[in-house]
C-alpha cells in the first residue's frame, strides 16, 4: 500500500493555515470520513496508527489506516477553477512504457 501523495503546494497551504486554528504544535489536519459520505479535515493529535505527513518539522497531515486504505493512491492537491483554489483528491494515471 502506497500513502497518499501529497504536493508541495497543498503541503505549503495546510502549514500555512495551522496558524490561524491552533498553536499547538502537536495538532495537524487529519482526514477524515464524512458521515454523508467523501471525505474532510479536522484538527487532531497524531494516534499509534497514523501516517504523518511533516513539512518544517510541524505535523500538518494525519492519515489514519483506516483513510489511508481509502485513500491509497490519491494525490491531494490544489486546483485553481473560477472560484480560486479548491483542495481536491485525484488519481494519477500510470504511464506505461
Amino acid at each position: 500500500m502506497k500513502i497518499i501523495t501529497v504536493t508541495d503546494c497543498v503541503k505549503s497551504l495546510l502549514r500555512g493555515a495551522l496558524p490561524a486554528y491552533t498553536c499547538d504544535p502537536g495538532i495537524g489536519f487529519r482526514f477524515i470520513l464524512k458521515p454523508e459520505g467523501g471525505v474532510g479535515l479536522r484538527l487532531d493529535r497524531e494516534q499509534i496508527d497514523d501516517r504523518v505527513i511533516a513539512q518544517g518539522g510541524l505535523k500538518i497531515l494525519l492519515v489514519g489506516h483506516v483513510v489511508a486504505l481509502i485513500l491509497d493512491g490519491l494525490t491531494f492537491d490544489s486546483l485553481n477553477t473560477g472560484d480560486g483554489s479548491r483542495l481536491s483528491l485525484t488519481t494519477v494515471p500510470e504511464v506505461v512504457a
